[in-house]
C-alpha cells in the first residue's frame, strides 16, 4: 500500500493532444481515438477499507489497461462534486498503444441512493478533446461547487522582448476566452460564479499599488449553463505600505447585485475590499470598476515573503467562504472565514503546521477554516499507513474515521462536502493489468 504522504500534491494532468480551438461563446473539440476498454467482467473491485474504518464505499470503477508488452495505463478522477444526492465526476484513463499514449476523459453521474447511472444533462459538454498545445498547460478540470457544471482551463504563456504574455481559455459548460496581454499575468481561476484572471500587483511607488486583471460576466441560458462573453480588463489602485503576498478575486451574487471582492493577504493582515461595478453589469460588461472600498481586515502574524498556495471552500448556499493560504517554503498555514451576508471575517489557523502531514498530503478545508488532510498514520509514527486528520481553528488535531483505515491504494482526491469527508482511492490490483478507483464517504 502506498503512503500518500510521499505523493506529490499536483493532480493536474498534462498530456499533449490535438489542438483545441475555443472562442468566447463557442467551442470546437477534436476527440482522440481511444481503444475500446477491455471488459472488466473477470475482475471485481477489491475492498479498499480495513474493518471499522469509519468510511463507506460509494462507487468503484475497474479497467484493464494493459498496453504494449508490459506497459500499463493509468486510471483516476480529475474532479468530482455532490449535487443533491448525485455524485458527478470526471474520470480519465490512459492506454499505451504502439503509436502514442492515448487518453480518455469521461463525465459520469450516479445517484448515491439507487446506485443508478444517470444521463448527463442536455448542456453537458464532451471533455474528451481537451488538447494542450505547445506553450500551454491544462490548468485544471473542475466542477463548480455543489453542481454538475464541469469546466477546464488551458493556460497559455508566451515570451518576447523581455516580457511574458498570459492568456486563458475556459471550456466545457462554462466558456470564456481571456485575451492575450503582456501586463496581465495573474492566475486563471473558475471562482464561484464566473471565470476570472486573478489580479497581479504592480508596485508603482513605496506607498502605491495598481492591480490589473480580467473578469467575465456570465450569460445564463438555463438553470445551469453559462456562456461567458467579452471578458473585460480591470485596473484599480490604492495606497499600500505593506507587501501583498497573495490575493483572491471573487464574485458573489448573495447580495442584490453582483459584487466583486478582493482578498489581499499582506505581510501583516488580511484585508477584504468590495470592488463595485458600474450600473448595467448584468446586461453588458462595463469597461472599468467604479470604486473600491475596504470592508474589513484582521491582523496576521508570522508571514514571510514566500510564494503561497491558496485554497477556498464555500458553504452550500455560497454565503460563507473559507480560505487557506499555505507558505510553500515553511508549509505553515493560515485560514480565514468570510461571511458575505454580514461582511465580517474570522481568523482561524495562524502560522500553523499540519501535524503528521507531508508534501504529498491531500488538503481541503470547510467554510469556517478547519482543515482536513491525509497524513502518516498513528500520529506520524506508522510510515506505511495513512489516516485522515482534522486540524480545527482552535489548533486541536483529531482523526476523521479510524487510524490506518486503508488496505488498498492511495488517496488521490479529498473533499469536505456538506460536513462530510469524501475521498477517492486509486491503485493497481496486484498481479494484474487492472487499475481501480473507489469513492469513499465518511460514515
Amino acid at each position: 500500500m502506498k503512503n500518500t504522504t510521499y505523493r506529490h500534491l499536483t493532480k493536474t494532468l498534462y498530456i499533449p493532444f490535438t489542438v483545441l480551438t475555443l472562442s468566447a461563446c463557442e467551442k470546437k473539440t477534436t476527440t482522440p481515438v481511444v481503444p475500446e476498454e477491455p471488459a472488466a467482467a473477470n475482475q471485481e473491485a477489491v475492498m479498499v477499507l480495513n474493518d471499522g474504518s469509519g468510511y463507506d464505499t460509494l462507487h468503484s470503477r475497474v479497467a484493464n489497461l494493459q498496453g504494449i508488452g508490459s506497459a500499463i495505463g493509468d486510471l483516476g478522477v480529475l474532479d468530482f462534486s455532490i449535487e443533491n444526492n448525485n455524485l458527478n465526476y470526471v474520470w480519465y484513463s490512459t492506454f499505451q498503444s504502439q503509436q502514442s499514449n492515448n487518453t480518455s476523459r469521461t463525465r459520469a453521474s450516479i445517484n448515491l441512493n439507487t446506485k443508478a447511472t444517470l444521463s448527463l444533462p442536455q448542456y453537458a459538454s464532451d471533455l474528451q478533446g481537451i488538447s494542450p498545445a505547445s506553450g500551454e498547460i491544462l490548468s485544471f478540470v473542475t466542477y463548480r461547487p455543489y453542481t454538475n457544471l464541469a469546466t477546464y482551463c488551458l493556460d497559455r504563456t508566451a515570451s518576447g522582448g523581455g516580457q511574458t504574455a498570459r492568456s486563458a481559455e475556459f471550456g466545457g459548460d462554462i466558456v470564456a476566452t481571456i485575451p492575450r496581454s503582456y501586463d496581465v499575468v495573474g492566475t486563471p481561476d473558475l471562482g464561484f460564479r464566473f471565470p476570472v484572471m486573478n489580479t497581479v500587483r504592480y508596485q508603482n511607488s513605496p506607498n502605491g499599488e495598481t492591480r490589473t486583471g480580467y473578469y467575465t460576466v456570465g450569460v445564463q441560458s438555463n438553470s445551469y449553463l453559462y456562456k461567458v462573453c467579452n471578458p473585460v480588463k480591470f485596473s484599480f489602485s490604492y495606497v499600500s505600505s505593506h507587501k501583498i503576498l497573495s490575493n483572491l478575486l471573487d464574485v458573489s451574487n448573495i447580495n442584490p447585485s453582483y459584487l466583486y471582492y478582493s482578498f489581499d493577504l499582506r505581510d501583516d493582515s488580511l484585508i477584504v475590499y468590495n470592488v463595485t461595478l458600474p450600473p448595467g453589469v448584468n446586461n453588458s460588461p462595463p469597461t472599468a470598476f467604479a470604486s473600491m472600498s475596504k470592508i474589513t481586515a484582521v491582523l496576521v502574524s508570522g508571514l514571510s515573503a514566500n510564494a503561497f498556495t491558496t485554497q477556498r471552500h464555500y458553504s452550500a448556499d455560497g454565503k460563507i467562504l473559507g480560505m487557506l493560504f499555505k507558505d510553500n517554503v515553511s508549509n505553515k498555514c493560515w485560514t480565514f472565514s468570510f461571511d458575505y451576508t454580514t461582511g465580517t471575517i474570522t481568523k482561524g489557523l495562524e502560522n500553523t503546521m499540519l501535524d503528521y502531514s507531508g508534501t504529498g498530503s491531500d488538503i481541503d478545508l470547510d467554510e469556517y477554516g478547519n482543515v482536513y488532510y491525509s497524513g502518516v498514520a498513528a500520529n506520524g509514527t506508522n510510515a506505511t499507513g495513512v489516516s485522515i486528520y482534522k486540524k480545527s481553528t482552535t489548533g486541536n488535531v483529531s482523526l476523521v474515521g479510524s487510524d490506518n483505515f486503508l488496505k488498498f491504494g492511495e488517496i488521490t482526491n479529498l473533499r469536505t462536502i456538506n460536513g462530510k469527508i469524501y475521498l477517492v482511492v486509486a491503485g493497481r490490483i496486484t498481479n494484474t493489468f487492472y487499475r481501480q478507483f473507489t469513492f469513499l464517504k465518511q460514515s
